[in-house]
């Protein structure tokens, strides 16, 4: 299945949307005329530079991401800065793709896991070691059932 490494890339990746998700925005207006921007709350930036360090993004950009939209007309690139309403939104869709991203790939590593289990168990069916035709008695496709349950719901794969 999974190595050392990739569960501590998913477990990183994981703490990472967990320490996102408590970056909290206040609105600030630099004058009276302009629209009030959304900007990271001072005691919350502690949350944003640890999911920097898990994602290995640079601080800046992060908060850039979250912060800003940018516009491209066909003559002129545009830079709006969001509400902290906007902000908060644009910060749950990034931790919502980042955790869809890894559950995909959980998926496709437990395809691939069962697919590989498969695969070897109709070796084991049809023929034994000296490669005489044989069927084994008690290797099925049960042993190839895996649950697994998230935000979504029980997605079962056999």
């Amino acid at each position: 299945g999974i190595s050392d490494r990739e569960m501590k890339n998913i477990f990183e990746c994981l703490a990472g949307i967990l320490h996102c998700g408590n970056l909290e925005f206040q609105d600030e207006s630099k004058n009276i005329n302009d629209d009030m921007i959304g900007i990271p709350k001072l005691e919350t930036i502690v949350h944003a530079k640890t999911s920097c360090e898990l994602w290995e993004v640079e601080y800046e950009n992060l908060i850039k991401a979250i912060s800003t939209r940018t516009i491209i007309a066909p003559n002129d690139i545009f830079t709006v800065h969001l509400s902290s309403d906007k902000c908060r939104n644009s910060r749950d869709a990034l931790c919502k793709v980042i955790y869809s991203r890894i559950f995909e790939c959980l998926v496709e590593k437990i395809n691939e896991t069962i697919g590989k289990q498969r695969k070897n168990d109709k070796m084991l069916e049809n023929e034994d070691w000296d490669g005489d035709k044989k069927s084994f008695i008690g290797i099925s496709e049960a042993n190839t059932f895996i649950g697994l349950l998230d935000i979504f719901g029980f997605e079962s794969f056999d």
